[in-house]
């Protein structure tokens, strides 16, 4: 044997020596051996990872292609040829809300198919995270559309609190704008506009009813009382039916409310959970690439 200088064993980072006999490279530290071809697989996969990672899906497929032919279930090869087919650069550019792999597809139901016991591994992470993905996506859709509900609900009970508001000061609304009218109409004296349109009419009603009543007696006195007070009474009352229906309703949006936040926020907690099983995952996968592939596409 004669010491080769070139190539460090890929295991324990060993120098190899090489034996011209039997054809193989040997590492005396930890004793696994090499086929002379080895390091030429190595180079060459070496150049289609570095060639995946610029994007260059063609020239990259052509040489795992090459690879495959040599060794059908070699993970890293499996790795490249679906890497090449669905338009991965790396596990870098994977995004859980927009997974490019589908573990249906018939490219990664041959990478299963045919790797050894490392890619399955490997493969089984991709799965995993593509199988979180589709329920994060999932429920990031019910994160909208539960944040839609409580944004209507939201505006119902404000809507349904301001009609209140307006149904309860309505007759104090109508007076400041007959005010309001008034000063328009005459802002050279305001206060005469007032008295002349307000408090004139007033004035001449009670003068009526004084007149009336001294004429007819309590009788006449009583008849317009009632029917002065009877619409007064008649409209409150509505009014207040109505103010305590709307408050029934804002009652009943309000626990809606409640409900939809509430569910709002377990529906985030559960995004968040698959988000982090996610990166989890792409992290084991990223340690089985370093580990049992070298650096991948560097």
């Amino acid at each position: 044997m004669t010491l080769f200088m070139s190539h460090d064993c890929p295991k324990c980072g060993g120098e190899l020596l090489i034996d011209t006999d039997k054809l193989i490279y040997s590492c005396d530290f930890c004793g696994m051996t090499f086929d002379f071809d080895y390091f030429e697989t190595a180079n060459l996969l070496s150049v289609a990872n570095r060639a995946l990672g610029r994007g260059e899906f063609n020239a990259a497929r052509k040489m795992f292609e090459e690879l495959s032919e040599k060794d059908p279930h070699d993970a890293a090869v499996l790795r490249g040829l679906l890497f090449c087919d669905e338009k991965i650069e790396s596990l870098y550019s994977l995004d859980i809300e927009e997974f490019p792999i589908d573990t249906e597809d018939k490219h990664f139901t041959y990478s299963i198919e045919h790797a050894d016991h490392i890619g399955l591994q490997y493969f089984g992470h991709i799965k995993n995270a593509a199988e979180i993905s589709k329920k994060y996506q999932e429920s990031v859709k019910e994160d909208q559309a539960c944040q839609k509900d409580c944004n209507d609900v939201g505006n119902k009970i404000l809507d349904t609190e301001g009609r209140i508001d307006k149904l309860r000061h309505k007759v104090w609304t109508a007076i400041k704008v007959a005010f309001t009218a008034v000063e328009r109409f005459d802002d050279s004296d305001t206060d005469s506009a007032i008295f002349y349109a307000c408090c004139l009419p007033i004035v001449f009603a009670l003068i009526g009813i004084g007149t009336g009543t001294y004429f007819f007696g309590i009788p006449f006195l009583i008849i317009m009382a009632i029917l002065i007070l009877l619409p007064i009474i008649i409209y409150n009352a509505i009014k207040y039916h109505l103010i305590g229906k709307m408050r029934k309703e804002v009652s009943v949006l309000v626990e809606k409310d409640k409900e939809l936040r509430q569910k709002l926020d377990e529906s985030r907690g559960r995004s968040e959970i698959l988000h982090t099983e996610f990166i989890e995952e792409i992290q084991q996968a990223m340690d089985l690439e370093k580990t049992m592939f070298g650096e991948v596409g560097k």
